[in-house]
């Protein structure tokens, strides 16, 4: 019946981070702080010990005025001592010809951020300044991920039975873990035998051999340049070779041909075997990223038979990907006889598969396999699949398995640090040279909410980038509305625009589309099972739809070449500023819809008002910002106009004044 609290950590090899959560035996697992160490630190990726995280998560325990007492643990998010055995014993399985892997980089680099695991409770003592050392429990990996989404999903506490699908680079003991989740248990089923039959290396190794990208940065990289390659498996030859990858097994495994690559064996830096280098040629090694923002960089028209093969071959590496993916899921499904489906872990980040999947297991497939009426698959990705949520989904687990009640989690996708206060915004102005301020009004009211919408929609039809920060930041790789740099998706000029002066990054990378439902109808393919829950399966950009005949050319700066988008559903309970904007540029423009980017430039997702300040002056065609105080209170940042600038089509002012005047 007590209160206590629990310290989440992710000190893995990639997005770091910790949180706080309040433990009560009826009121379950709550948030009380969250953050992301790449984002406090502005490096992407950053692995170890998450320093910058535990100070901020100290600083508002010390607020609260907790006592020492009150903590309870530290919950890290493997089982350290299953995953080294389990590392150990995977390289094991390969020797001897796998001894060079004692000597690559990003292996050593990775073992070492995994055996500093065992000193965690040391590391906290020292970054928290307690007394004594405080107990430090492992929650497998795969088991927060799956509880964690699955008590965040529309399907959690229902009886009627969940799939939970967990594809991962890797966990404590596989890549693939299945779960059946039903009322308030989640279950382990299934969970494949070595760390080397990973979908999640695969495509970051096949990624990044064939794109030039580092690990981790290149995967959506690679989703988007796949849709300038072959995407027909008929005539794409080299999907015709590399579709003997993975061997299906019955029942949903899946194992890695180890006759045709070579990583298990020689690391990343020699991924391929002879074979595989016939058809593929020598693979991009890390010392051949001189510049991975231009290594695969061009323009419409600009495409010439070299770089089609090499597109040709990403395009192979999605298909095969996708095949993979949807033999582990479909399996599944027909063993559980279940049409509802939580899918989570790194490979679910990959919305080109998932959409496949929406196709796959539709209406039809439901009545002829499975001989029941069903509408189709639907399937939920958290906002937060990879590691960047996986500290909440550690001390979640924890709390739900030793007594604390189920209940949702994160019952909104804004769980990153904090909004920004009227006297921070202030001062930070005061500290930053060249911008201007003006208030807006206040966005609790309905009014004040059309008229912020009212401007910004003026803003986008103009032609004029326009940012948006609001509250605490989305938690994940993908802006939501929070911390979003919006744009006119009518204008096709949108994309260049923002590739080449805002994100600074290749001229091939999409954006998303923000919408509301009537707007989604209008302009995509939507499969019956999405309808389902309230279009709840879209409201993270977790699935790339197919769009209807003449979308491209109305919309065409947020859809990809192959005619599908990332699409993002905003409905007015869930961000109810972001849903003015889209009704404001309905009336303007004709439809409810924008280009969604997130807030950052070549770093993290600003976290700050302060970082999302120092953006704007690195972005040369992005001149304004709405910010939103936790008050409510609405302001419009800017700064002045960069003459003769192609990107910037008219001065703010100008409209800010129109705006004002009528």
């Amino acid at each position: 019946g007590g209160v206590g609290y629990v310290i989440g950590l992710c000190t893995g090899a990639h997005d770091t981070g910790a949180c706080l959560i309040e433990i009560t035996e009826e009121g379950g697992p709550l948030i009380i702080a969250n953050y992301e160490e790449d984002r406090i630190q502005g490096t992407k990726g950053m692995s170890g010990f998450p320093t910058g995280s535990v100070e901020a998560l100290r600083k508002k325990y010390q607020e609260r005025s907790l006592k020492p007492g009150d903590l309870l643990c530290v919950v890290v998010t493997y089982d350290y001592c299953v995953l080294i055995a389990e590392c150990i014993a995977s390289w094991a399985g390969e020797t001897p010809a796998n001894l060079s892997l004692l000597r690559d980089v990003a292996m050593k680099r990775d073992a070492k951020v995994m055996f500093k695991g065992f000193h965690t409770a040391h590391e906290f003592q020292k970054h928290w300044g307690c007394e004594e050392l405080l107990p430090v429990i492992g929650v497998p990996h795969h088991d927060a991920h799956a509880w964690l989404s699955y008590g965040a999903s529309p399907f959690a506490g229902r009886e009627k039975p969940t799939l939970v699908v967990v594809i991962d680079a890797m966990g404590d003991k596989s890549s693939i873990s299945i779960y059946v989740a039903h009322g308030e248990s989640v279950n382990r089923v299934y969970e494949n035998e070595s760390l080397w039959d990973s979908l999640g290396f695969f495509y970051a190794i096949m990624s990044s051999a064939l794109g030039g990208w580092p690990m981790g940065s290149g995967e959506g990289r690679c989703m988007g340049a796949a849709a300038w390659g072959d995407v027909d498996r008929g005539t794409n030859h080299y999907y015709q070779y590399l579709r003997e990858m993975f061997r299906y097994e019955v029942g949903g495994g899946i194992s890695l041909n180890r006759k045709m690559v070579n990583w298990h064996r020689g690391g990343f830096t020699e991924p391929f075997s002879r074979g595989m280098k016939k058809v593929f040629g020598e693979p991009l090694r890390p010392m051949d990223y001189w510049d991975p923002e231009k290594i695969l960089d061009f323009e419409e028209g600009s495409v010439d038979v070299e770089l089609q093969a090499r597109l040709d071959k990403v395009a192979a590496v999605q298909l095969v990907f996708e095949d993979a993916v949807s033999h582990v899921v479909g399996s599944w499904i027909r063993k559980v006889r279940t049409d509802q489906v939580v899918f989570t872990g790194g490979g679910s980040l990959n919305c080109l598969a998932n959409g496949r999947m929406h196709e796959q297991f539709g209406e039809d497939f439901f009545r002829n396999e499975m001989g029941y009426e069903s509408t189709g698959l639907k399937m939920w990705i958290p906002s937060f699949p990879g590691d960047a949520g996986v500290q909440i989904g550690a001390a979640y687990t924890f709390g739900v398995q030793n007594g604390a009640a189920f209940s949702n989690p994160v019952p909104n996708p804004y769980q990153s640090g904090r909004g920004v206060t009227g006297q921070e915004l202030r001062d930070v102005l005061e500290s930053h040279e060249g911008f201007r301020c003006k208030r807006l009004g206040h966005v609790r009211e309905s009014k004040g909410r059309e008229a912020v919408g009212e401007l910004v929609a003026r803003m986008l039809e103009q032609g004029v980038v326009t940012g948006l920060f609001q509250g605490a930041a989305e938690l994940g790789l993908r802006s939501l509305g929070h911390r979003s740099i919006l744009a006119n998706a009518f204008d096709e000029a949108s994309r260049e625009k923002l590739n080449r002066y805002v994100k600074k990054r290749e001229m091939f990378r999409p954006f998303a589309p923000m919408l509301t439902s009537e707007a989604l109808e209008e302009f995509f393919e939507v499969p019956s099972g999405i309808r389902e829950e309230g279009y709840e399966a879209l409201r993270y950009m977790g699935v790339a739809l197919n769009a209807k005949g003449d979308t491209l050319k109305r919309i065409p700066s947020v859809c990809n070449r192959d005619g599908t988008a990332r699409v993002q559903v905003v409905r007015d309970r869930d961000d109810p500023v972001s849903h003015a904007i889209l009704k404001a540029v309905g009336r303007r423009l004709g439809s409810e819809v924008v280009l969604n980017t997130s807030l950052n430039v070549g770093t993290p997702i600003a976290l700050t008002i302060k970082q999302a300040l120092s953006t704007m002056k690195r972005a040369a065609g992005w001149l304004i910002l709405v910010v939103i105080c936790e008050d409510g209170e609405a302001f419009l940042i800017w700064r002045k106009q960069v003459l003769g600038l192609d990107a910037v089509p008219v001065d703010p002012e100008v409209v800010l004044n129109a705006w004002a005047e009528g």
